[in-house]
């Protein structure tokens, strides 16, 4: 079985949940989204993640997820 891996860079862009606007950490200084997991395929996203399209798998609650370290940990409240 030959199996590849590998590592990409690329940048996320986030449409948020009742928006239509695209938020991404290299134009914006601050894209906070609650921390949930999302089970998708690439092919249905094209780079840009609708959080309108996407439904969450699971919900992390008391987590904001964001560009920064530092903005996501004053912004969640780590329940």
């Amino acid at each position: 079985m030959n199996v590849s891996l590998y590592a990409e860079l690329f940048e996320n862009k986030y449409i948020l949940k009742n928006s239509s606007q695209v938020c991404s950490c290299q134009n914006n200084d601050s894209c906070p989204s609650p921390g949930n997991l999302y089970l998708y395929k690439n092919s249905e996203t094209f780079g840009i993640y609708d959080l309108n399209r996407i439904k969450a798998n699971e919900t992390l609650s008391g987590i904001i997820i964001d560009c920064l370290p530092y903005q996501m940990a004053l912004s969640s409240s780590l329940e």
